[in-house]
């Protein structure tokens, strides 16, 4: 009986693993590639992870991923897709929320080419996970409890946060870009525009057309609001829930 390994006549098979990617993940072992700052490949890296989450190697598996993050880092949704693709394989699930977050609360639909990238279960998945989110905040829109917190009534803050973020929410699309309608102007931003890009770009067009009645926020809203991405505009907006309705929609 011959076995495999004990001659270079009889080498060790493996089976659908590429001489590179082994060399790659031998490089990560012994030569401590993975603790270098020097910056390693997109294709490097998913070669690597590959392996190590094929054969259980937890320490390069999470060296790699960390290393792996600024690759995936991008807003552009095809950035996302890839993320969100990755993260369902190999079971990532912060990536995962990540990815979905940013697919199902931007205003533009998602697209005839996205879906073909993403397959019917994610598609079907993600297009649940916005309608559930534009109900929520259809519902801080304009429900009794949407007031923005602040305490110097003179320059109307509440009124503005409320008016630009009805307007981000109320953004349609065409085949080319999201429109926004702000004090009867439409607004052209680009179709994979985030919600916080439009909530922000909504925010300053009131301030150009209208300064009297919108004159801007206060010192302290503007470092809560934060183009959109502030501690204060998440938690008025409860971003948590929507994460929350993401992983439900997510699950298999």
């Amino acid at each position: 009986m011959i076995i495999e390994g004990q001659s270079e006549q009889q080498p060790i098979c493996l089976s659908g693993i590429k001489r590179e990617e082994f060399e790659h993940l031998l490089g990560a072992m012994y030569h401590e590639d993975l603790a270098s700052s020097s910056p390693m490949s997109k294709d490097t890296l998913l070669a690597i992870f590959r392996l190590a989450d094929m054969w259980l190697l937890d320490e390069i598996r999470a060296a790699t991923l960390k290393k792996l993050h600024p690759h995936f880092s991008s807003p552009m949704p095809l950035v996302q897709i890839e993320k969100l693709r990755f993260a369902t394989r190999y079971n990532i699930p912060l990536w995962e929320t990540e990815a979905c977050m940013s697919l199902a609360t931007r205003p533009a639909p998602l697209l005839p080419s996205e879906t073909v990238e993403l397959g019917p279960a994610l598609t079907f998945s993600l297009m649940s996970a916005r309608e559930s989110i534009m109900r929520r905040r259809m519902r801080i829109a304009f429900g009794p409890e949407s007031r923005w917190k602040c305490s110097d009534r003179s320059r109307g803050c509440s009124r503005q946060i409320i008016t630009s973020f009805r307007s981000a929410l109320m953004a349609e699309t065409d085949q080319e870009h999201c429109l926004l309608v702000v004090e009867e102007e439409t607004i052209f931003l680009d179709l994979t525009a985030s919600f916080q890009a439009a909530w922000n770009e909504s925010m300053a067009r009131l301030r150009f057309k209208n300064r009297s009645k919108y004159p801007g926020l206060c010192d302290i809203c503007i470092k809560s609001f934060s183009d959109g991405n502030g501690l204060g505009a998440s938690s008025w907006l409860d971003y948590q829930s929507d994460v929350e309705i993401v992983r439900r929609e997510m699950k298999p």
